[in-house]
């Protein structure tokens, strides 16, 4: 159940609760709360870096809301590890369990996969000074986008260390040698969503629209960034074969960012799940991440 502290806030804001349903286990305790005002979504993530601050402040700022989900309200509770978070309830199924049935029609994939591409367009219409992950007291700092991806493959590696064993070699050697290409083609930042997992979207009732409810990772960078990510969430389906006909990025620039997910993935899975890491599957897909890291990387030799 909701922390006494955060029910006190919750309080505050929506007024009488007249019950907590909860909703989603999985990364973060989420609850349905309905109150006189309506029903809103409450989460108590577990944060010490200010990311929902971060996602609030971004869709407060984007020129169109529409496929965005609106944050009502973000705090730090007492602990300051520990982020609430208070959104409108929309009703809706996650894209994730609609991409894993794979019950659609082509239409709807083109749909979908334009709305992915409304999103990503949108946030690049953002102001970006920097490179980086933003923090709420900050903007990001690196000098260039090499800058930082170097740094943020060695804190993947560090925070898992089979996979450090098992891929990072060739993933960084892949890195070198597109670095100076890479920094060739991303003079400057851009607000980028560094995570276009399924679970981040939901398909909204009645108007069947994606919409884009969890941004856990913004970073400013390279614009294709989430174009390779959506590569390993919606792998071999039609909407990852309509996306990539609406960007013209390279297909080695992609296949590096992909690469760079799936391993992200990976160490995800290796911190927090006893599975073996070679059954790890994207959620809402089914081929193995090892393969399609692997698939990638060997793509990048051509």
């Amino acid at each position: 159940m909701l922390s006494d502290a955060a029910q006190s806030i919750v309080q505050n804001i929506l007024g009488q609760i007249h019950r907590y349903e909860m909703l989603s286990q999985t990364n973060s305790a989420v609850y349905l709360a309905e109150s006189d005002q309506g029903k809103y979504v409450v989460k108590e993530i577990h944060d010490s870096t200010g990311r929902a601050f971060v996602e609030k402040a971004i869709v407060d700022r984007l020129p169109s809301q529409k496929l965005f989900r609106q944050i009502l309200h973000v705090e730090r509770l007492k602990n300051a590890q520990t982020t609430l978070v208070i959104a409108p309830y929309i009703e809706g199924v996650s894209f994730d369990s609609v991409v894993r049935e794979g019950s659609f029609s082509p239409e709807q994939a083109k749909r979908w996969a334009n709305d992915l591409h409304q999103t990503f367009q949108l946030l690049q219409t953002l102001p970006a000074a920097g490179f980086g992950r933003p923090t709420p007291a900050k903007p990001p700092s690196f000098r260039s986008w090499s800058s930082f991806l170097g740094s943020y493959l060695h804190r993947q590696r560090d925070k898992a260390a089979r996979m450090a064993k098992m891929r990072f070699k060739p993933l960084w050697k892949a890195f070198e040698r597109l670095q100076k290409k890479l920094d060739a083609q991303t003079r400057r930042p851009y607000v980028i969503n560094a995570d276009a997992n399924a679970r981040n979207y939901l398909i909204a009732s009645p108007s069947n629209r994606l919409l884009q409810i969890h941004m856990p990772n913004v970073q400013h960078g390279d614009p294709a960034v989430p174009y390779g990510d959506a590569m390993i969430h919606f792998h071999d389906s039609p909407i990852e074969y309509e996306l990539l006909n609406l960007c013209d990025y390279p297909r080695w620039r992609l296949r590096f960012y992909a690469a760079v997910a799936a391993y992200a993935i990976l160490v995800f899975c290796e911190r927090v799940d006893s599975a073996p890491l070679e059954e790890a599957v994207p959620w809402g897909r089914d081929r193995p991440l090892l393969e399609l890291l692997d698939e990638n990387l060997d793509g990048l030799k051509t």
